[in-house]
C-alpha cells in the first residue's frame, strides 16, 4: 500500500520524481513498442522487414497524430501493420497524458474524479452522455472507420 503522503507518480516502478517523467516515458514506450511491431516482417505486405528507421518514423508520426509517412501506407503495410498504426493513432489521439494519468490512478488508487473530468474534457460531455445512454441498446463498442487521405 502507498503511504498517503507519497505522490501517485512516485508509486510507479523506477521512482519517477516528476509527473512529466511518467508522460515522457509513456510516449517513448508507445513509440518503441510501435517501432518494434512495425519492424516485424508480418507488418509489411512483402513479408520483408520495413527497417527500423521507417518503423520508427511511422510509429512516431502515428503517436503524434501528424500523418507524415515515408512509404505508402496502403500498399506497404499489411493488415497487421495498419492495425498497429491505427492503434498508435488512437493512443495518440486519446492522449499520452490521459493514459499516463489513468495508469497512475490505477496504481495509486486516488484522484478518480480528476481523471474522469480529464477524460470527459478530451472526448466531450455530449459524446460521453450519448455513450452512456446507448449502453443498454448496444452491447459492443466500435471504432470509427479511418481511411488514409493522400494529397
Amino acid at each position: 500500500m502507498i503511504p498517503r503522503h507519497e505522490a501517485p507518480y512516485q508509486a510507479l516502478p523506477g521512482s519517477f520524481h516528476h509527473p512529466a517523467q511518467v508522460i515522457a516515458t509513456g510516449f517513448g514506450a508507445a513509440v518503441l513498442l510501435g517501432t518494434f511491431l512495425l519492424s516485424l516482417p508480418i507488418a509489411t505486405t512483402s513479408g520483408i522487414s520495413a527497417g527500423w528507421l521507417t518503423a520508427l518514423f511511422t510509429a512516431t508520426s502515428a503517436v503524434c497524430v501528424t500523418g507524415l509517412v515515408v512509404v505508402d501506407t496502403e500498399s506497404h503495410w499489411s493488415v497487421f501493420g495498419e492495425v498497429v498504426i491505427a492503434a498508435l493513432i488512437q493512443v495518440g489521439g486519446l492522449g499520452i497524458m490521459t493514459l499516463a494519468t489513468l495508469f497512475t490512478v490505477l496504481v495509486a488508487g486516488r484522484h478518480v474524479l480528476l481523471v474522469l473530468l480529464m477524460f470527459i474534457g478530451r472526448i466531450g460531455p455530449l459524446s460521453l452522455g450519448s455513450a452512456l445512454a446507448l449502453k443498454e441498446r448496444a452491447r459492443h463498442c466500435e471504432l470509427p472507420e479511418e481511411r488514409v487521405i493522400v494529397g
